[in-house]
């Protein structure tokens, strides 16, 4: 069995890109995968995007979708501390 890869993905307004990366992901021939998603407050369509994906694939998730302007070693360390934790 291949082992599980756990994706962190920390997002701030990144309606211009966060499908194309989203995409790239699903695309891969590798399938054990996993993709956690902590989005810091975003105020353009970000999460609407990343819902749209969770909504068709159960291995993207949002795992913090609340945070409110933390600096990006902040949201990547909540990812991070996720992972551990499962």
């Amino acid at each position: 069995m291949k082992n599980k890869i756990v994706i962190l993905l920390a997002s701030y307004n990144g309606d211009k890109y966060i499908m194309e990366q989203l995409d790239s992901i699903v695309k891969q021939s590798y399938s054990n995968w996993e993709v956690l998603i902590s989005d810091d407050g975003s105020t353009d369509n970000t999460l609407s995007i990343i819902n749209e994906f969770c909504a068709r694939d159960n291995r993207i998730r949002i795992v913090n979708e609340s945070l409110t302007k933390q600096v990006a070693c902040q949201n990547f360390g909540n990812l991070l501390k996720t992972a551990l934790d499962k």
